[in-house]
């Protein structure tokens, strides 16, 4: 949470958005992504009949040369793969779409390139 940050105003901020649900889709940009999760989480309790999508922000250190973790890497992918799934969509409810400023900031390929199903592994 950030500095000073009560419980309660994750509650105001997810009430908030689920009243701009009953409107139409809406874009959360949180400022970090400790706020971004449970900005999501709240939405998903007070907007039930919404879709929440999380995307991350990259877990890779600032500055460092080394890339984000895979797993931050499949989160963020799968959620920029369910935003286009739900775009193409006539029938769907409202979706939020929670991410950070850090992430909203980064180059990511077109949404296009979310239209394939990822590889699948069978046993």
């Amino acid at each position: 949470m950030a500095h000073g940050e009560a419980p309660a105003q994750i509650g105001i901020a997810a009430v908030r958005i689920a009243e701009a649900l009953d409107r139409g889709d809406v874009l959360v940009i949180a400022s970090d992504e400790q706020r971004a999760e449970r900005i999501a989480s709240a939405v998903r309790c007070a907007a039930p009949h919404a879709q929440v999508i999380h995307c991350p922000s990259s877990d890779a250190l600032p500055g460092d040369s080394a890339p984000a973790s895979p797993s931050n890497i499949g989160r963020r992918v799968a959620a920029l793969r369910a935003a286009r799934i739900a775009s193409g969509c006539s029938e769907r409810p409202p979706l939020a779409f929670v991410t950070t400023a850090e992430a909203a900031a980064s180059a990511f390929p077109p949404p296009t390139e979310f239209d394939r199903a990822p590889p699948m592994m069978k046993p």
